[in-house]
């Protein structure tokens, strides 16, 4: 229905003229654009909208379901709810109004324009199917007084009802095609819990085609076993009343594809009844490049705030020490070579150094350098940095074992920094293997987010690490040595820099089997940056 007239009620500004510019570009008519709920029904009650799109949450003291009450009450149109939460005692209000959507807020441009479709046509075909009703109620009060005009009516009507049917055929093939367009994935349960409509957008999320899917059990598809009790029983309840704790949320949950592994989605679910049976439609969005953003946000936030606690403590430290560094040379010139008091001041001074050098250490947060790259070949780097340190492997009784793949890219590199952080793994690697071990290097290249990049491998057989232990290792000051020299930023430091090339360091590991080191950088960098 691209000629249907829709009035907006939403307070945001960005939101409502967002939705504006949408609903025009697919060729809806907008009758207004509405910020209360006062407002909203008098401008219904005046234009008469096809359709009304309402924010739950209003300007005023009326909020939209009290305005979609009142114009419910006033003439027949359908009202879809635009709301950023739904919680038990909302949605109880919100269906007396009888509403034919409800759209949660962040949505998709596709998931609007499905809820637009789908309330219109089952106004429509409501609108029509009531029209049918009483046209057939008004021919049976007739049938008595003119029985040789029925054949001619029920030829007629049984046209009309053809003709809806067609329509409600046309409308599901533009359903379908919108649902196979959408990049979400849209699943729908029949009452049994089986599979019964799987769009193109679930075939590439979960793996699995739609002819595999439909008419199969969910809970033995794409629910992780650890869930599957639980799901079963909240299907069961669904099943009688239409009802569950996550019917009209947003969730985060864990799934699992064709191969086994886990991924992370956003599930919204809802429930609809069809030939007295409830069924229930989700819309699955894969999530695992919003969470890689997530946590690649909150360790950006923790170098910030590393930068801005030593920047401040800088000043506070150097000053008084260079104070008393001063005093110190002072008083050794003053005192007896090979005295008690020249050694004093010599244990201060290197007290001093010290303290001098923990500072220096720290300016690596604080400092920012011109991050200088050249074309450099990876495993020749790495064939000069493991026979620097060969005859210190052998004195540890470690082996190494390395495996490099040959005809490699060359890649775009600060050769100093990168040294610097495959010498602090080997170390780590040292520390992990106090009786000796082996240490495996491995390079190899891959297409990553459509791009080339090189990975590199470290590992080692070593003490490995606790599970509880494994998340915290990239932040500042934390380490899972016993005995600990500097300020345990070695692995935060190496972070920082692969980071700064545009590429990942990611560790595996279980305790008493090792631990791997995996380093993915880009063959080209995209941008230039600056290394910390």
């Amino acid at each position: 229905m691209t000629n249907a007239r829709i009035l907006i009620v939403e307070d945001e500004h960005t939101i409502s003229e967002s939705l504006k510019e949408m609903l025009k570009n697919w060729g809806y008519g907008i009758v207004g654009v509405i910020s209360s709920g006062e407002e909203a029904i008098q401008k219904s009650l005046r234009m008469r909208p096809d359709l009304v799109l309402m924010d739950i949450k209003l300007e005023g003291d009326m909020d939209g379901v009290e305005a979609a009450r009142k114009i419910h009450e006033s003439f027949d149109v359908p009202i879809v709810y635009l709301t950023a939460y739904a919680n038990s005692d909302l949605l109880k209000r919100a269906k007396i109004t009888d509403p034919y959507g409800y759209i949660l807020k962040p949505f998709t441009a596709k998931e609007l324009h499905i809820a637009i479709e789908m309330a219109l046509y089952k106004h429509k075909t409501e609108r029509k199917l009531k029209e049918l009703n009483e046209i057939l109620e008004q021919r049976i009060a007739e049938r008595t007084k003119e029985l040789e005009k029925v054949n001619g009516e029920l030829i007629r009507e049984n046209e009309e009802r053809r003709l809806v049917e067609k329509s409600l055929r046309e409308s599901e093939e533009k359903f379908r095609k919108i649902s196979d367009t959408a990049n979400d994935a849209i699943i729908m349960l029949d009452n049994d819990g089986k599979i019964s409509y799987w769009n193109k957008s679930a075939d590439k999320i979960f793996g699995y085609s739609r002819d595999e899917t439909v008419g199969k059990k969910i809970s033995k598809l794409i629910i992780p076993e650890k869930f599957r009790e639980k799901h079963l029983e909240g299907f069961e309840r669904f099943k009688e009343t239409g009802v569950g704790n996550l019917i009209g949320k947003a969730v985060e949950v864990v799934a699992i594809r064709r191969d086994g592994s886990e991924i992370p989605i956003e599930l919204s679910l809802s429930s609809v009844k069809i030939k007295n049976k409830w069924n229930a439609i989700g819309i699955v969005r894969d999530i695992i490049e919003r969470k890689q953003m997530e946590k690649e946000f909150m360790e950006s936030h923790k170098m910030a705030s590393i930068k801005r606690l030593t920047s401040g403590l800088f000043h506070e430290i150097l000053n008084p020490l260079n104070i008393i560094s001063s005093h110190v040379q002072l008083l050794l010139m003053d005192v007896d070579n090979g005295s008690m008091a020249e050694k004093d001041l010599n244990s201060i001074r290197e007290e001093i150094y010290r303290i001098e050098k923990l500072t220096k250490d720290l300016m690596v947060f604080t400092e920012e350098e011109e991050f200088v790259t050249d074309e450099v070949r990876i495993n020749s780097l790495l064939e000069k940095i493991t026979s620097s340190v060969g005859s210190g492997m052998k004195s540890r009784r470690i082996k190494l074992i390395k495996r490099f793949k040959e005809g490699l890219q060359k890649i775009t590199i600060n050769g100093d920094k990168l040294r610097q952080v495959f010498l602090s793994l080997i170390e780590n690697a040292y520390d992990a293997m106090p009786e000796g071990g082996t240490i495996a290097i491995s390079t190899e290249s891959l297409i990553l987010r459509g791009r080339p990049f090189v990975r590199i491998e470290f590992i080692d057989s070593g003490c490995g690490i606790e599970t509880e232990s494994i998340h915290k290792i990239f932040e500042p000051f934390y380490s899972t040595k016993k005995k600990v020299i500097g300020v345990g930023f070695g692995l935060c430091e190496s972070y920082g820099i692969i980071k700064n090339h545009g590429g990942s360091l990611g560790v595996e590991s279980e305790l008493g089997r090792g631990t791997t080191f995996i380093i993915d950088l880009p063959v080209e960098r995209r941008e230039k940056g600056r290394c910390s």
